[in-house]
């Protein structure tokens, strides 16, 4: 029992940090943002406008394709980089 004080009297500065973070955190995670709607609140219709598809869904679509291409390309003109 005296060595269990001793280490925790060593120790008290780590103890009491760790107690501290703890508690803070609990009370940070507990706020609710101001700026963040409510879980009440309808979702965003994503289909309902054709722009919503063409920006999040063909455009990156498109993207990916012409990457795809360059890339094939690119190693086909130069088959020095393989050996």
């Amino acid at each position: 029992m005296k060595n269990y004080k001793r280490i925790l009297h060593k120790n008290f500065p780590v103890v009491l940090t760790a107690i501290f973070f703890t508690a803070m955190s609990l009370a940070a995670m507990a706020q609710v943002p101001t700026n963040v709607p409510s879980p009440e609140a309808e979702p965003v219709d994503f289909f309902g406008s054709t722009a919503n598809i063409v920006l999040y869904v063909a455009i990156p679509l498109v993207i990916i394709a012409l990457f795809i291409i360059w890339r094939r390309r690119s190693t086909k003109h130069n088959p020095d980089k393989d050996q």
